[in-house]
């Protein structure tokens, strides 16, 4: 079968992405670097694929308009769009599925995950992207996880926490944001013991915990009190997903049967687990911007 991948945007910047895909088994690639786009039309055969790379655009409020020109190009084509590194929003990535987009991917996306989606898209494999998450349905009184996490301001986490990992669970699972809390969130604190008494009763009533288990690099321990509660979960039988920056510490022994989900960007952590945990791209058409 001969497969056609056309790049589009892939700037001087981007050198290493063309020279990935024509090292890959797909039979054709075609690159446009720049904003110029061929003109297309009936006369001419649609590619299998295109991957739309966004490096070379300015801003993010730029990357829409320019995947809406190559959808006007090649109308029935699956496109992937490859955002740059400046690109990682996790508002623009469900935006451009609710568009139409067949999947988005990080720059920093290791090459054998960001070329399985693009494989995939194309059809040369059927399998799914994302690894299915297979976590206890949420109950009827709407609290379905507690989430561990280093309550430094000034950590990644934070962040991930409020842009990636909330709204990925509650657009895949059609629940409010109250479902998904953090300890702060649930029981304010009034006290430090008092804290921990509460911390541990919400980890005992909600259906799974997720544990940011994370450090900046290999040297640096996670932080021993999400270790603590991580442990206390497991020994009450919660399921524990465990979510993982690439470059962290490996993992202890102890949780070596846990879900892990590793993630390069923020993006990537919400595809991931909305995906992971059951969302469709039309579930999310329906539910935008919800």
């Amino acid at each position: 079968m001969t497969t056609t991948v056309v790049l589009c945007r892939c700037d001087a910047r981007r050198p290493e992405l063309i020279e990935t895909v024509r090292r890959t088994p797909f039979s054709r690639v075609d690159a446009f670097p720049g904003p110029d786009l061929p003109a297309g039309g009936a006369e001419t055969a649609p590619p299998d694929l295109v991957v739309l790379g966004t490096s070379g655009l300015p801003t993010v409020a730029d990357v829409v308009p320019a995947y809406r020109a190559v959808r006007d190009v090649w109308p029935g084509t699956p496109v992937v769009v490859e955002l740059g590194e400046d690109h990682d929003d996790v508002d623009l990535a469900f935006t451009l599925i609710h568009l139409g987009a067949h999947d988005v991917v990080h720059r920093r996306h290791r090459a054998e995950d960001f070329w399985r989606v693009a494989e995939i898209a194309a059809g040369r494999r059927e399998e799914c992207p994302y690894q299915p998450l297979l976590l206890p349905h949420p109950s009827t009184d709407g609290l379905w996880a507690f989430v561990s996490m280093d309550f430094d301001p000034n950590v990644e986490e934070r962040r991930a926490y409020y842009t990636a990992v909330r709204p990925a669970i509650c657009k895949a699972l059609g629940l409010p944001p109250t479902a998904c809390q953090r300890a702060d969130e649930v029981y304010p604190p009034d006290g430090e013991l008092d804290f921990v008494r509460r911390a541990k009763q919400a980890i005992y009533d909600r259906a799974v915990v997720i544990a940011f288990l994370c450090s900046p690099d290999e040297r640096t321990p996670p932080n021993s009190d999400v270790c603590v509660e991580t442990g206390y979960a497991q020994a009450h039988g919660k399921p524990v997903l465990v979510l993982r920056t690439r470059a962290s510490q490996r993992p202890p022994v102890m949780l070596g049967q846990t879900l892990w989900v590793d993630y390069s960007s923020l993006c990537e952590l919400a595809l991931k687990l909305y995906y992971g945990l059951g969302g469709n791209r039309g579930h999310l058409v329906q539910t935008w911007p919800g």
